[in-house]
């Protein structure tokens, strides 16, 4: 399927804020611990998905997965904020995005920042219609 491209910038931008929020209800505990609300998770990312966090660790779905169940309601009062989203190139159904991700810890003085890379598919199955299979994220200061 392809779209054209405002429209996919559009569907993109929607994922990304889509599935930053289901990581501040996850994190904050504001949905439940259960299979079936962590579903919308792993329904949006690819069984090959990857992602290389901005110290340059590498962690596959499943590693990913587990450790993102487990960090259920630990993380209360976190805020994530998303920023700048631009599709970068679109090549048949794969899109490659970038966007600027803001969190503020509970109690924190200042926000991180980081900027992401992200290779998503267009594919019906997947919650908004696009599926997660890349990210790779760096720190960045607006210094």
């Amino acid at each position: 399927m392809k779209t054209n491209l405002p429209n996919l910038e559009i569907q993109v931008a929607n994922e990304i804020h889509r599935l930053h929020q289901f990581f501040v209800d996850w994190f904050n505990g504001e949905l439940p611990k259960t299979e079936k609300s962590f579903a919308d998770f792993r329904s949006a990312t690819a069984d090959t998905f990857t992602i290389i966090g901005p110290s340059g660790s590498m962690m596959e779905i499943d590693q990913l997965a587990a450790m993102l169940f487990e960090a259920h309601d630990k993380r209360p009062g976190l805020q994530i904020e998303v920023k700048n989203v631009k599709v970068q190139q679109s090549i048949g159904d794969y899109v490659l995005a970038t966007y600027e991700e803001w969190q503020l810890e509970h109690g924190a003085e200042s926000w991180t920042s980081r900027i992401s890379t992200s290779l998503l598919c267009q594919n019906e199955a997947a919650p908004s219609g696009l599926m997660w299979h890349h990210v790779h994220e760096t720190w960045f200061s607006e210094e």
